[in-house]
């Protein structure tokens, strides 16, 4: 059955590409991640990159906004509502967004409703938060964990590093998932999810102590349901 080695403290969504997500108690898990996950985004114009993505590099107060699927609606068809920071609020959608992040961004975008998530690499994302708390340590402050947009934050004292090329399962009759190689990690963190502003120290204190990395990236083995608390059991 494998070694239990801890449980899934905390999971969060995050509906659009860039914006701010939202904490669950539970969600299905496919084979593509999380339902709903990174299903839409804002995409440059021109798009000719290979990294097409209107992001929080090119504009950091994206990262400010909130995104969140109405309470129990199917997040594989429904539409997100976002929320500014200034409190404006509508459906993703709404032209009028649209018109705003033009604006005030003054670059050039179009929305796009993905398939499947719009990750930039796998579709899952994970971290302890023992490995959170050593980071903390190094940095010499609190670092809000939403900087790093984590899908699942598991508590356990088992190293991160013992993790890659394993098979978690997440729950007794719950999903399974392949722990791959840990996530190397660019600007984005240094956005604060509440302001917006930039902060390089968070950046120097990830690549110098952690070899600019934070957090593993993982494949999905076999779909179903994710809920907090659920028990984590490694290898078969």
């Amino acid at each position: 059955m494998g070694d239990l080695i801890g449980h899934i403290a905390a999971l969060a969504r995050f509906p659009v590409k860039s914006m701010g997500g939202e904490a669950l108690d539970e969600a299905a898990l496919g084979w593509s991640g999380i339902a709903g996950d990174r299903q839409w985004a804002f995409v440059k114009e021109p798009a000719h990159s290979r990294f097409p993505w209107f992001t929080g590099r090119d504009f950091s107060a994206l990262n400010a906004w909130r995104a969140a699927y109405p309470d129990g609606a199917d997040a594989k068809i429904a539409t997100p509502q976002v929320t500014a920071p200034d409190g404006w609020s509508g459906a993703i959608d709404d032209p009028a967004l649209l018109e705003r992040l033009r604006h005030e961004s003054g670059k050039a975008m179009s929305l796009l409703r993905l398939g499947r998530g719009a990750y930039d690499s796998l579709p899952l994302s994970l971290v302890t938060a023992a490995h959170h708390k050593l980071v903390e340590g190094s940095h010499g402050s609190p670092i809000d964990p939403r900087r790093f947009r984590i899908n699942l934050t598991i508590e356990s004292d088992v190293p991160m590093a013992q993790w890659a090329g394993e098979r978690l399962r997440l729950g007794e009759d719950g999903p399974e998932i392949a722990v791959t190689a840990p996530i190397e990690r660019c600007v984005m963190i240094t956005i604060d999810p509440e302001t917006g502003e930039r902060d390089p120290k968070v950046m120097r204190t990830v690549a110098q102590a952690f070899d600019n990395t934070y957090g593993m990236h993982a494949n999905v083995v076999r779909p179903g349901m994710l809920r907090v608390g659920a028990a984590i059991r490694i290898g078969d």
